[in-house]
């Protein structure tokens, strides 16, 4: 690829609007005259190229296998390609030139490394910034605005450097893919179609104290990506998600502050993620959800005033929820629906619509959380079986407990339960444990007389029963069997119904006039049927046709004859007759 560029020549007579292409390989220092069409510069070191005004080419300014070059202070417009384009080239600096309405904004590419490009503005492109293949480059402090794609992209470019840099009216503001261990941070993301922020099967990367304000999607949309680090960012006002993982392992979450979004932290099919530390409020539907999610960490959070506080749904398992205040929410502070084996503990759950509510969920254990003044119940739990409750401050709500199905542990195996603000048993032992008016709310044989401290770990010694996890997914998987066994049943049952009909069904009877034989039952339309029947004469073999249906043959447009007009009569009296 060098040999075609240092061979290549170009006649310095050619023009671009009337301008002189200017094309330059081999040199060390020197400025490019001002009043330039095109910019090529190949294989050259510390060239200056700064105050041109280009527009209307394929490529504005080219720097191909050249270093220590600056290109500053340009206003490059309308290229069908490139504004400025590096291919191969190292060290250069890209400073505060104003690239527009051109395919690619700037665009480095082919191991362009150690690259600056500081505070230009790039607008109105298809790309704004867009890095292939390109590492330890510094972006800082640009403007990338409107571009029909992204404002600033990287692709397979690791080790990169993003720093302040503000992207806002694109479709995606930054879009970081397949490229791993950048420095994402202080950059600001707004108005963006899709999201603010958006990672995609790109690893170890660092995205520190950015902020994603009013994206069309999600703040920050982390896809396929694993060991990122999320912290200190704000994620507020975005029309969908603040954060968003998906099928994403091992990121680490921590004091981010999100809120007034459709949904706050939300975790789809996502394994091994810290969440912590973060501030997650206002939110229209969920503070923090999991979908099918395992092994999570959600610890220490601050999670209140959405719609549903933490929400773990359908086969989320394995999670640990520590340690978070959870208050104020419109409906659920916690809610566990169909899924299992999570530990629930050290929560503080107050002031909510509900506190904890469980729904068709196995072998999980709460213990160690306040509960308190919620508006409707303390805790819900509806057909679950073999969760383990103990050392829980259940206290001023509404309505303490509510169950509907399920067997549950309510102890930890050691003879201590749970405090109730409304138990008024005695303990006449002495052991801190109420020994009348048993089991409380027909469940805690071993309520507390005073409520338990939440900041030490309670231990659980009970044997946990998986049973009921594997009778439950038997018992879905049983139950689609059946389903299925009767939904073929009866569709065999219709065809032999409509089978049946149509053996039934026989062709409308035609009338038999005097002196003619009836036609004998499935001989119409044979050409010797002994006696001819009204409206099938001369036809052919129609057996497979249905009576009074057949299309007649060398018939044409022939007048009925006399005769069978009055057969017809005939047969219209006789009927007269029969109805009179």
């Amino acid at each position: 690829m060098l040999e075609y560029w240092v061979t290549h020549e170009i006649d310095i007579s050619n023009t671009y609007n009337g301008k002189p292409i200017y094309f330059l390989k081999n040199q060390d220092g020197g400025t490019v005259p001002s009043g330039m069409g095109q910019i090529i510069i190949v294989k050259c070191n510390n060239i200056i190229i700064e105050n041109q005004d280009i527009n209307n080419t394929y490529i504005g300014i080219h720097l191909a296998f050249s270093s220590g070059s600056v290109v500053k202070n340009n206003i490059i417009t309308s290229c069908s390609h490139h504004g400025i384009l590096l291919s191969n080239s190292n060290d250069n600096l890209i400073k505060y030139n104003n690239v527009s309405n051109s395919y690619y904004g700037i665009h480095l590419e082919y191991n362009s490394n150690r690259n600056t490009i500081d505070n230009n503005t790039v607008y109105n492109n298809q790309y704004g910034i867009y890095l292939y293949n390109s590492s330890e480059n510094d972006i800082v402090k640009n403007n990338a605005s409107s571009n029909m794609y992204d404002g600033i992209f990287l692709r397979d470019s690791n080790g990169n450097t993003i720093i302040n840099n503000d992207v806002l009216e694109n479709q995606f503001g930054m879009n970081i893919q397949t490229s791993d261990n950048n420095m994402i941070t202080g950059n600001l993301a707004y108005l963006n179609k899709g999201s603010g922020f958006r990672i995609y099967s790109s690893n170890d990367n660092t995205i520190t104290q950015n902020g994603a304000f009013s994206n069309s999607e999600s703040g920050f949309n982390v896809h396929f990506s694993d060991g990122n680090i999320i912290k200190d960012n704000r994620a507020q006002h975005n029309n969908h998600h603040g954060i968003y993982l998906y099928s994403s392992t091992g990121n680490n979450l921590t004091n981010n502050i999100i809120s007034n979004n459709e949904h706050g932290l939300y975790v789809f099919v996502s394994s091994g993620n810290t969440l912590a530390n973060n501030t997650v409020s206002i939110n229209d539907q969920y503070g923090i959800y999991l979908f099918r999610s395992f092994w999570n960490n959600i610890t220490d959070n601050n999670v209140n005033h959405n719609m549903h506080g933490v929400y773990l749904e359908r086969f989320s398992k394995n999670n640990n929820i520590t340690g978070n205040a959870i208050f104020s929410n419109g409906e659920y502070g916690i809610c566990i629906d169909h899924s299992n084996m999570n530990n629930i503990t050290r929560n503080t759950d107050s002031n909510n619509g509900l506190g904890i509510y469980i729904n068709r969920s196995y072998v999980n254990i709460i213990k160690g959380n306040n509960v308190t003044s919620n508006e409707g119940e303390g805790i819900w739990i509806i057909n679950s079986s073999n969760n383990i409750f103990h050392h829980n401050n259940i206290i001023d709500n509404t309505i303490q407990l509510n169950l509907s199905g399920g067997t549950n542990f309510w102890e930890n195996g050691r003879g201590e339960g749970n405090y109730w603000s409304d138990y008024t048993g005695k303990d006449k032992d002495g052991d801190g444990v109420g020994d009348t008016n048993l089991p409380h709310n027909g469940v805690d044989k071993h309520p507390l007389m005073e409520p338990a401290d939440i900041t030490i770990d309670h231990s659980t010694d009970i044997d946990i029963d998986y049973t009921e996890v594997i009778k439950e997914k038997g018992s879905n998987l049983a139950g689609l069997f059946f389903g299925l066994i009767a939904l073929l049943i009866i569709i065999i049952i219709f065809i032999l119904i409509r089978e049946k009909k149509k053996r039934e069904e026989k062709p409308s009877e035609t009338p038999v006039i005097e002196g003619e034989q009836p036609p004998t039952e499935g001989l119409e339309g044979k050409e010797d049927h002994g006696g001819e029947v009204p409206g099938l004469e001369g036809q052919e073999d129609q057996s497979d046709k249905k009576p009074g249906l057949e299309e007649q043959e060398d018939q044409g447009d022939k007048e009925p004859s006399p005769e069978k007009e009055e057969k017809v009569q005939v047969i219209e009296m006789d009927e007269e007759e029969k109805i009179g």
